[in-house]
């Protein structure tokens, strides 16, 4: 039985034009309060076994992890018989990086220079890609685990996914390689990119159908 797919498509558009808004304040007055506060917060917390944590965690972020990660989960999908999940997961994760790497080079923004606790990269800063693409992974990630683990596994191990993404945010922040309104705007970029995958799943998606694949889903029915 099919979900109520609407909800999803109104979460999107909000999440989108929060993030237009957003984008439009980066043109018009910029954020420099805000990015002086979220590094002046970062100082404050600064210490060296959480700039270690933190250093681990951004990697899980970063491009090669993601598009691994993406690309194990697609022939997962495809490989238990969810071949529609699978594309659609595949549209939106290359969706999310082009609209991303698009972004960037049209916008144009420097990195922030001064409080830079790993190497600065030579792409653009705003906004994140870490921020954009790897949250609407791990968030897809966290809605798929009733269908690889049982359900009352999934239930604890989803917060943990949402909690990885937060880190992940913050992590750029901290180790000084995103201003705050990249990670952001990239975050609400993110959202956005996530109803649609449920607006999607829930219109097209195979999970609510008969499989012959077995599944933990399937198994705690």
């Amino acid at each position: 039985m099919k979900q109520n797919s609407s909800k999803y498509l109104w979460g999107a558009a909000v999440f989108f034009l929060i993030a237009a808004a957003l984008v439009s304040v980066y043109f018009q007055d910029g954020f420099g309060a805000f990015d002086q506060a979220g590094f002046a917060l970062a100082k404050e917390v600064l210490s060296d076994e959480l700039t270690i944590v933190l250093t681990v965690l951004t990697g899980l972020g970063g491009t090669k992890a993601i598009v691994a990660l993406s690309g194990l989960l697609v022939l997962w999908l495809y490989w238990r018989g969810y071949r529609r999940e699978a594309v659609i997961v595949a549209i939106v994760m290359l969706g999310a990086a082009c609209m991303n790497e698009w972004m960037k080079n049209s916008f144009a923004r420097e990195r922030p220079v001064g409080h830079n606790l790993i190497a600065r990269p030579d792409s653009y800063s705003f906004p994140s890609a870490h921020a954009m693409v790897s949250s609407v992974y791990y968030a897809i990630l966290a809605s798929l685990l009733p269908l690889m683990i049982p359900r009352s596994w999934a239930k604890w191990a989803a917060p943990l996914l949402y909690l990885l993404i937060v880190a992940i945010i913050a992590s750029r922040v901290y180790l000084g390689v995103h201003f705050p309104s990249d990670v952001t705007t990239g975050a609400c970029f993110a959202a956005g990119w996530y109803f649609l995958f449920r607006f999607a799943r829930a219109k097209w998606g195979e999970a609510g159908k008969a499989s012959y694949y077995p599944t933990f889903a399937s198994s705690q029915k």
